[in-house]
């Protein structure tokens, strides 16, 4: 089967690029992308290429067009959303993301160029849609963790506690793996969630 061309993938990662050059799109691409970290196996039933052996999920098109992106985007910035400096987790999860380039290299036809025209228009749709519904949401700060992100963090510092027992340690791994700034602030932040939700109950 014939590869796509190179003037097709060129042409893609411009439009990406352009895309995620808005820091609100790059910080959703990310999200997305960790989130199907979050799901994915090793499995058939969750290979991302070729393209055309399954439908995707909004989060598998995020993820093949991040993936495409920084396989040839040269000096442009990345989408990848963990820290190549943190090995920790460079071998835990940022593995499981750089292994798809090796998909791309070997698995990216040329009859998939009108499927990835598509996963960019419903991704542009996509991060239309949010921004609309974040204005409608109306003035004022928009939350730094959603309950989700909380939830998931909370759980992968509650497994690798079962481990090491840094705390420390850990939740700068947590930060790190969520691409988040502070392990410190996540701490507060996933404390305060615990809190509410005894209120809760």
């Amino acid at each position: 089967m014939k590869k796509m061309q190179a003037q097709d993938i060129e042409t893609l990662v411009q439009n990406v690029d352009k895309l995620v050059r808005n820091q609100q799109n790059m910080e959703r691409f990310r999200k997305m992308v960790r989130q199907w970290y979050d799901v994915h196996t090793d499995g058939p039933e969750y290979e991302l290429f070729p393209l055309s052996s399954r439908k995707h999920t909004t989060t598998e098109m995020y993820t093949v067009l991040a993936v495409i992106h920084d396989r040839y985007c040269g000096g442009m910035e990345q989408i990848n959303p963990w820290p190549t400096s943190s090995l920790d987790v460079l071998s835990t999860v940022g593995t499981a993301y750089f292994s798809l380039f090796s998909d791309v290299d070997r698995r990216l036809y040329d009859n998939d160029k009108c499927t990835l025209e598509n996963y960019l228009h419903h991704v542009t749709a996509d991060l239309a849609h949010k921004k609309l519904a974040e204005t409608k949401r109306g003035v004022g700060r928009p939350k730094e963790y959603t309950d989700d992100e909380l939830e998931r963090m909370q759980k992968a510092y509650d497994d690798r506690y079962q481990e090491t027992k840094d705390s420390k340690a850990i939740w700068n791994y947590v930060a790190d793996l969520y691409g988040k700034k502070s392990g410190d602030a996540i701490r507060k932040a996933c404390s305060n969630f615990q809190r509410k939700l005894e209120k809760r109950t």
